[in-house]
């Protein structure tokens, strides 16, 4: 390569800085971009910077038309300084705002890559501006930058499945804006280098494939995937998904069946697919199963609950107490050919009750106020109705017949005890005083003549319970 030497009259050198954040310590690190000065010249050329002066009385030196400067956070001016030893040749600033300093930035900053080229556009702040300085990077190190007047701008010359990041910043007359960035956007994209099928879930007639993507390059990116599967003895199926899921429901598919299946990615740059994978449909649904499941627990429970209702209830009837005989009385049942009698299924009065002995319990007995109305033994005749009037002759006769079969149950010292009362100071069997009275079975008091009262009965004293009338004592 032949070097020339220097035209100094056709150097233009542009100049451009990149702030950084502010840090901890509360510097920014700028860094400034020069160019319009080729190395390809016979003359070494120098580079120097200098802020807030033209007079380079303090310049620090660069080795290059990119240099690094640490400032606070107040507004300065940076120079940038080119020279061949002692003569200067060019000379160009550029400003650096406050950190808290009022200036436009542009808005609604969007970037968009399309076949390895990145369009960027924004809207135009509401102050005036001479124009903006567009700038991006790959690698935080290396920076190209382009002065445009208009809103929008194409990136050229960019390399393929790199991440940029890209900042906007407007021009005043004298002075910068402050800068907006983009968010970080690949110049193009290529399909995954993996993928991987990471999970089958199968019914009996559906399937649910899942997958992931694997690669080392984050400007990766699907166009779309296409699921394919073919049961053990049958054609080949497919399912087109977007390249933005990751899963697809499978349907229609055989129960009891055995399937391979795979998956492939789709990129602008080509196609990956992962390895086969081998299920099985199920005989029957899961989910049959479970509400079986569950409605057979549920009837169980039920069952179990009505058995346990019936026992609480059976021991209820089978615990129930013993009536207390002293609240119920004793009446002689007539023959089956008595009870069809049209008489005798008329409801017993007051004066067909005087016909018998009335039964006194022992409380009565206590206490006299409960004895009663009509005692034959005490009362006179003509205080308690005549039996013979109260029966017409056949039914007397019959009456008497039935009392030929009544049992006197007696003991030789006058009285029988069926059960002992125990602990008990109250016998609740009723019991019959001297006073009372029992029909003997060859006794007939209704043997009337006219005008005679039947003779009174010997008096008895009898126990009475209700294991008589189990065990047919009493008839």
């Amino acid at each position: 390569m032949v070097l020339t030497k220097l035209n100094k009259n056709r150097i233009t050198l542009l100049l451009w800085r990149k702030v950084a954040e502010e840090g901890r310590n509360g510097k920014r690190n700028v860094r400034l971009m020069g160019r319009g000065v080729t190395s390809a010249c016979e003359e070494s050329i120098y580079y120097s910077v200098g802020h807030n002066n033209a007079t380079g009385g303090n310049d620090t030196s660069c080795g290059s038309s990119a240099c690094d400067i640490e400032m606070d956070q107040h507004a300065h001016r940076l120079y940038l300084r080119v020279s061949t030893g002692e003569d200067m040749i060019a000379k160009e600033s550029v400003y650096v705002p406050a950190v808290e300093e009022s200036l436009p930035r542009v808005t609604d900053i969007q970037a968009f890559a399309h076949e390895g080229i990145i369009g960027v556009s924004w809207k135009a702040p509401a102050q005036p501006v001479s124009g903006y300085i567009i700038d991006w990077t790959n690698n935080g190190s290396q920076y190209n930058w382009e002065k445009s007047t208009s809103t929008n701008a194409a990136l050229l010359g960019l390399h393929e499945r790199t991440l940029y990041n890209i900042t906007v910043t407007p021009l005043l007359d004298d002075r910068t804006g402050h800068s907006t960035q983009t968010l970080p956007i690949c110049s193009s994209t290529g399909v995954p280098e993996t993928v991987v099928i990471r999970n089958v879930q199968a019914d009996d007639t559906s399937a649910l494939i899942s997958w992931d993507t694997e690669s080392k390059n984050v400007c990766s990116s699907v166009v779309s995937f296409s699921v394919f599967y073919k049961p053990q003895d049958g054609p080949v199926f497919y399912a087109a998904v977007d390249g933005s899921k990751r899963d697809v429901l499978l349907k229609d598919l055989t129960p009891n069946t055995q399937y391979w299946t795979y998956v492939e990615a789709q990129g602008h740059d080509g196609n990956a697919s992962s390895i086969k994978r081998i299920f099985s449909t199920k005989m029957f649904d899961p989910r049959l199963l479970l509400v079986l499941g569950v409605c057979g627990s549920i009837l169980i429970f039920l069952l179990l609950f009505f058995g346990l209702c019936c026992i609480i209830q059976w021991k209820k009837f089978t615990e129930k107490p013993i009536p207390n005989p002293g609240l119920s009385s004793v009446a002689k049942w007539l023959s089956q050919s008595h009870q069809k009698k049209a008489w005798f299924f008329h409801p017993f009065s007051n004066h067909f009750e005087n016909a018998f002995d009335p039964v006194r319990t022992e409380e009565t007995q206590r206490d006299p106020s409960l004895a009663p109305i009509c005692d034959r033994v005490n009362d006179t005749a003509a205080e308690c109705s005549d039996p013979c009037t109260l029966f017409p002759s056949d039914a007397r006769d019959d009456w008497s017949s039935a009392q030929t079969d009544t049992r006197l149950l007696s003991s030789p010292e006058g009285s029988v005890s069926v059960f002992s009362t125990g602990s008990s100071s109250v016998n609740p069997y009723r019991s019959q005083s001297s006073a009372e009275t029992f029909l003997s079975r060859t006794e007939d008091p209704y043997l009337c003549e006219s005008g005679k009262q039947p003779d009174k009965p010997t008096p008895k004293s009898v126990y009475v319970s209700l294991n008589m009338f189990e065990e047919g004592n009493l008839s």
